[in-house]
């Protein structure tokens, strides 16, 4: 599934049809499905973090049994490893990625210039958290555009924020994920 903030319909680029749309046919009613937020993983880095504290630990959104994330993390840290394998085993029914600006601006330039490559990473996240989980849900979640305040910082990377968005779409629609795309509410 491919679903959007922006309420504008998907562009021709995007390669989507209508099949790919989600309906409220395809929402299950409460009585069908129980969950709760203890039912989520949230894996990724420090935007995922970000979300699930409010930015700081002591007003946290979510319970911390459900957040698997970590500070400056990037796709291919040991840290994104070790995070999506404890979140594999808390069994949860849903599992939320939101990995990828920090490895727009990583210092190693073979991850930061080939979204193929950043893609690759992704999947073999997801492919790990799913040997444990083969029957739970995966949502990916599109990396952000910058901020104002982080022009600066990553000044030259939209292009990549872009191509890196357009591989984890295409793997979601590969491999049956929902893809969010949430650049509009940024």
């Amino acid at each position: 599934q491919y679903i959007s903030s922006d309420t504008s319909p998907p562009s021709d680029d995007e390669n989507l049809s209508t099949e790919d749309t989600p309906s409220t046919e395809d929402i299950p009613s409460s009585e069908e499905v129980s969950l709760t937020v203890n039912d989520v993983a949230f894996i990724g880095d420090s935007r995922t973090l970000s979300m699930a504290t409010g930015g700081k630990l002591e007003y946290a959104f979510f319970p911390s049994s459900s957040v698997f994330a970590t500070w400056g993390g990037k796709i291919t840290d040991t840290t994104a490893t070790t995070n999506t394998q404890a979140a594999a085993d808390a069994n949860k029914k849903i599992a939320i990625f939101w990995f990828g600006i920090n490895d727009v601006q990583s210092s190693d330039l073979a991850i930061r210039n080939d979204a193929s490559l950043f893609r690759s990473n992704y999947e073999n996240l997801i492919d790990l958290y799913r040997q444990t989980n083969p029957d739970s849900s995966i949502v990916v979640l599109s990396i952000l555009t910058t901020s104002t305040q982080e022009k600066d910082y990553y000044e030259g990377q939209e292009d990549n924020i872009l191509a890196y968005n357009k591989e984890l779409q295409a793997l979601c629609q590969e491999k049956n994920y929902t893809y969010l795309d949430i650049t509009s509410l940024y």
